[in-house]
């Protein structure tokens, strides 16, 4: 055999190199040629610092992840690039191609499709989001009937052993996009008393005319304003909170025969400035159909859904006197805050707070669980129907999305700037 002609002598090892860093090659062998052009790896740490670099595409890529030794790790994610922010998705689910009954090592480790349905691991939110750093999580929801709901709030991280979900409070509020069609809860009375404020309440009627008794179905009386100019009813969500529409509803007591017929409806984050729904004032604000009877409830919905703490409604023309119970319509909140703490359950780890069940073997799936009447479960099987009535708490679930079939979910987090 001849002897092939080289210009070098070959280099021989039985302890070879393994790694695709091109200066780490070079260091090996000692061939720092000037005239060679080094091609450096790049490496970003999330999907946030991929679109800062020119990449707005969304797609897969790789991320450097820093483990708690200091060492990095390579990891390919899912980036959801979108006006100037990089989403790194962390779970997507539009089909049942994947089963979400999962170990525990399995939930740590992630698993599934990248770029289709997959979850990415436990242990990779607890890296990206450790040391208290300053991340937002959104969460992406679609139905059968195409429906769409986005909620988000700051800052999230995944702490501990049992990967603890932590949502801080910042200057960023909870938002919500699409309809949700909800009740808030004047006629639950899950908005207390002191929540509800007015101009005014007749005198001679304080007690049944009291602003406690402006709810929906009041039986105690309703609210009824000291004069019939330029008075107004408010609510107090507490929150920033989507208000979709009113329910409008006059007198208690029929013998009254008092309703309000038209009104408008104003609203606030702080109240030091007001908005008008369908206007940019006063007088062009929209003007809403009332009642025509005292009992019967009319509703009315926005044009387009609202983001607000304070809601404040306006009698414009009304029967006898601007007398009224009411209630709002939009998205609960809460979501967030009550997943606040919790820790993550499989069937094979449970860290619930329930001493009886399992609640994640109970409806198979792994998620953060306080017990098994379960609100929110993303994780939950696919192809199971949820059941509107709320005895059975399989499938997946979102508290603001009662009795909705979700067919597609996407759960995302963004580093912020």
């Amino acid at each position: 055999m001849t002897e092939p002609k080289r210009s070098y002598e070959p280099y021989y090892t039985d302890q070879p190199l393994f790694t695709d860093d091109v200066e780490e090659i070079h260091d090996y062998f000692e061939c720092h040629d000037e005239s060679m052009v080094t091609i450096k790896t790049i490496e970003h740490a999330d999907c946030q610092a991929w679109f800062d670099a020119g990449s707005t595409t969304s797609g897969v890529y790789p991320i450097s992840i820093q483990s708690h030794t200091g060492m990095k790790e390579k990891k390919d994610v899912y980036c959801h690039m979108e006006d100037d922010k990089g989403w790194l998705v962390f779970q997507r689910r539009h089909d049942g191609s994947v089963n979400f009954t999962r170990t525990w090592l399995e939930y740590k480790e992630g698993f599934g499709d990248v770029s289709s349905v997959f979850w990415l691991g436990n242990e990779a939110l607890r890296l990206l989001t450790k040391n208290g750093s300053n991340w937002t999580i959104r969460v992406d929801l679609t139905d059968e009937e195409s429906q769409k709901m986005s909620l988000m709030t700051s800052p999230f991280s995944i702490t501990g052993d049992k990967y603890a979900l932590s949502i801080g409070v910042s200057g960023i509020e909870p938002t919500v996009n699409g309809t949700c069609h909800q009740r808030l809860g004047m006629e639950d009375n899950t908005i207390p008393d002191s929540s509800i404020t007015a101009s005014s309440v007749y005198k001679n009627e304080l007690v049944y005319c009291s602003e406690g008794n402006g709810r929906l179905n009041s039986v105690d009386g309703n609210w009824c304003p000291e004069t019939d100019k330029a008075e107004w009813f408010q609510v107090d969500l507490k929150t920033q909170t989507q208000v979709e529409g009113v329910i409008m509803q006059g007198s208690y007591a029929s013998g009254d025969g008092e309703w309000v017929k038209k009104y408008t409806v104003e609203y606030s984050s702080h109240q030091s400035q007001w908005y008008y729904v369908g206007g940019t004032s006063q007088d062009t604000a929209k003007v809403f159909d009332g009642n025509t009877d005292h009992e019967t409830p009319v509703t009315s919905m926005f044009d387009e859904p609202i983001q607000a703490r304070y809601i404040r409604i306006r009698p414009t023309t009304y029967e006898k006197w601007p007398t009224m119970r009411i209630e709002l319509i939009g998205c609960k909140g809460g979501v967030f805050e009550s997943l606040n703490g919790r820790t993550f359950s499989n069937y094979d780890n449970d860290n619930d707070n329930n001493d009886v069940q399992n609640c994640a073997g109970l409806v198979k799936a792994g998620w953060w669980f306080d017990d098994c009447a379960v609100e929110s479960n993303l994780n939950g099987e696919y192809s199971h129907r949820v059941n509107a009535s709320g005895i059975e708490y399989r499938g997946i679930r979102w508290f603001t999305w009662p009795g909705r079939q979700i067919v597609k979910t996407e759960m995302k987090m963004r580093r912020n700037k």
